[in-house]
């Protein structure tokens, strides 16, 4: 009983203590502003807390700029397309016939690289013949402040008078003084420069060219092939890829140019810009195909796929406007990819004599180079081959990592 009873006296106190802690809180003058501001920038504050969603290709160009070396290739490839564009149409100097042609082509042939302020001494790699001796030395004599200072050594070949070892100021002769060749000119007098970049810009549009369109054939053969995996329909459509592929590129050009031969008897078994366009593209088409086959069938069973199956999305609408956006970026980095190696596929040809030597091309300047020792006629257009390949490469490898699923949010 008397447990009880204390039980209720602190029940009965505790009571009264709420009661006048609660009088207390009810005095309490609360600023509703004040509370207002406070939970306003707490959600501030939460808000920037979450992460905004961004599109895809949105995320792909972040990823792909945070690759420094991709950015600064990215700008290498950038200039050297548009110097590929501009320089032939801006240069004053005409890219295939030399820059003198109302002079003796033999006295301005192989002429060293000057820029503004240079004056370089250059010696003829071959022996200059009397006659043109000659005539530098009239020009060298009747000089108008210049006079004697043309000439700096000619030297009579053993054995044969007719022919001199000239070294000289060329640049100091009247005809080719106000002539300023970046890198020279080559054996006929055309400058390297402007044919350089030219050569290029008509390889670079073929590698363009044939890219696309076997990047546009070989996405739609493989989509289909894919499609049908493991059916007749792809093993029929692979099989043709195996025996078209299982006969050497080269062949397959060397047969092509034996027909253009045969159906055009006054014509020389050489291929044309359209014939070689139209061969590579013909060689070029079976490696998308592939790939995109592969793409479509480790994709064709994915959630977001069953998902358009089950509201009733058709098999082209499945492949087209749900499998083949998904691979873009992979279809986009073999793009890249394959422009450099068709420029160098079609090079060789022009080289080894498949394809015709007036064509403006890398390999037609090549073939110039070929038996010389010039060395800005070699390393010029390698060295600018070289940059654009290794760019594309670069670009496709950081473009590769940008669109890939794995590492998306890392």
């Amino acid at each position: 009983m008397n447990n009880q009873n204390n039980l209720e006296q602190q029940h009965s106190g505790k009571v009264s203590l709420m009661n006048d802690n609660f009088g207390e809180l009810q005095n309490i003058e609360v600023n509703s502003e004040l509370l207002v501001n406070v939970d306003f920038r707490q959600f501030q504050q939460k808000e920037k807390t979450l992460s905004r969603p961004i599109s895809f290709f949105r995320g792909v160009l972040k990823r792909f700029f945070k690759n420094k070396w991709a950015v600064v290739f990215l700008i290498i490839f950038i200039v050297i397309c548009l110097m590929a564009l501009i320089i032939p149409l801006t240069s004053p100097y005409p890219s295939f016939s030399p820059i003198l042609s109302n002079t003796n082509p033999q006295l301005i042939r192989m002429l060293p690289p000057r820029l503004l302020g240079m004056d370089p001494i250059y010696t003829y790699p071959e022996p200059i013949s009397s006659d043109i001796y000659e005539a530098v030395r009239q020009l060298d004599e009747a000089g108008e402040g210049v006079r004697g200072s043309i000439i700096v050594s000619a030297i009579q070949q053993e054995g044969n008078p007719n022919f001199y070892w000239l070294t000289l100021y060329p640049y100091r002769i009247p005809a080719l003084s106000n002539l300023y060749p970046v890198i020279g000119t080559d054996t006929t007098g055309i400058d390297m420069w402007t044919k350089v970049w030219d050569g290029f810009a008509g390889s670079l549009g073929t590698g363009i060219i044939v890219s696309v369109f076997a990047i546009i054939i070989g996405s739609i053969y493989g989509a289909i092939a894919g499609s049908f995996a493991g059916k007749t329909i792809d093993i029929v459509m692979m099989r043709i890829i195996d025996i078209i592929g299982s006969v050497p590129s080269v062949v397959l050009l060397i047969v092509l140019s034996l027909v253009i031969a045969s159906s055009n008897p006054d014509a020389s078994a050489t291929l044309d810009n359209t014939s070689i366009t139209f061969a590579l593209i013909l060689i070029s088409w079976m490696g998308p195909a592939y790939l995109v086959r592969m793409y479509i069938i480790r994709n064709r069973n994915a959630e977001y796929i069953q998902t358009v199956r089950v509201i009733g999305g058709s098999k082209s609408r499945i492949l087209f406007f749900h499998l083949l956006p998904n691979i873009s970026g992979r279809i986009f980095v073999r793009f890249v990819h394959m422009i450099p190696g068709v420029i160098f596929f079609e090079t060789s040809l022009i080289i080894i004599g498949l394809r015709t030597p007036t064509s403006n091309s890398f390999g037609q300047i090549f073939t110039d180079t070929y038996g010389t020792n010039l060395a800005q006629m070699v390393y010029a257009p390698i060295a600018i081959f070289a940059l654009f390949a290794v760019s594309t490469q670069i670009i496709a490898n950081a473009m590769n990592d940008a669109v890939d699923p794995r590492i998306i949010g890392k």
